[in-house]
């Protein structure tokens, strides 16, 4: 997944004035699974997890090689074991369910997942995503800079699992807390309500590679370190009742994590689900 590299605060408004201006980094090249758990994992690498009965997600390290990450086997949970500051932009380990630069989650489950087991169905039209409800609990050390959040990602056509790269209809990050850069809240240009929690609100359009997308932020005033029971869409909702997002764009992946630009030793996922949405077979293959 391209991960953008956040602008400093001061900058911040800024791009809220000339939103064409790139907020992308260069995609990351495709990169292998490991199916190991419980040790030092490191670059680019991807862990499958899996939940019982053939569903799973994947934990994705962050872009620099001198990163790593140490995940549970049977428990969405995992710790930035070793941290070194990337080149090419904010680091993003983090948890993710769908389709991302030639992945998908319905693949990558560990050998030995049972035949007909089912997985959590990525494409999906935002507008028939049936109701898809999330709960977290991560943590952080004191001196990171960053923000802990939801990444959900929409193309405005259907595209395959294998051929989709950067997504061209929008973004939606959920800022659940974002240590270090409390002054992004005076750059929001409003604040709304949303499943109970007040949110600062900040959008622009961002583009990479003649791709265009909408980008919102919703940025929570009271930071916490959790969540529990958390709809999904009265925030598409929202998105869409202002035209950053249609109903017919195709929902490609929802991710959970850090996105880090200091301090990121010691970040971590203590719990994580997701659910609510249509299930399809998995559809495992020996190609992953």
């Amino acid at each position: 997944m391209t991960r953008r590299r956040l602008l400093l605060p001061a900058l911040v408004l800024a791009a809220l004035l000339a939103p064409s201006a790139a907020l992308a980094s260069a995609a990351p090249p495709r990169f292998a699974g490991v199916h190991t758990w419980n040790v030092n994992v490191c670059g680019r690498a991807w862990v499958p997890v899996d939940m019982g009965g053939g569903a799973y997600s994947t934990v994705y390290n962050a872009q620099s090689a001198g990163t790593c990450i140490s995940v549970e086997r049977h428990h969405l949970a995992f710790q930035v074991t070793k941290w070194t500051p990337g080149t090419g932009g904010w680091q993003y380990p983090h948890v993710s369910n769908g389709v991302n630069w030639g992945r998908d989650t319905c693949r990558d489950g560990p050998s030995g997942t049972l035949p007909g087991s089912q997985c959590l169905q990525f494409p999906v039209p935002a507008g028939a995503d049936g109701d898809p409800v999330t709960s977290v609990h991560a943590y952080w050390p004191s001196g990171m800079t960053g923000n802990v959040s939801y990444d959900l990602w929409f193309n405005r056509e259907r595209a395959p699992w294998y051929a989709l790269g950067q997504n061209d209809g929008a973004e939606i990050m959920i800022w659940i807390a974002y240590p270090g850069l409390s002054a992004y809240l005076a750059h929001a240009d409003r604040t709304v309500t949303v499943d109970g929690i007040k949110w600062a609100v900040m959008h622009w359009v961002s583009h990479h590679n003649g791709k265009y997308w909408f980008y919102t932020a919703f940025m929570a005033v009271r930071q916490r370190g959790a969540v529990s029971g958390m709809r999904l869409n009265p925030f598409m909702g929202y998105a869409e009742s202002q035209g950053w997002l249609k109903p017919s764009w195709w929902w490609t992946s929802a991710n959970f994590g850090a996105e880090i630009d200091r301090g990121g030793l010691g970040v971590g996922v203590t719990s994580y689900a997701l659910s609510g949405l249509p299930l399809g077979l998995a559809r495992k293959t020996a190609a992953g």
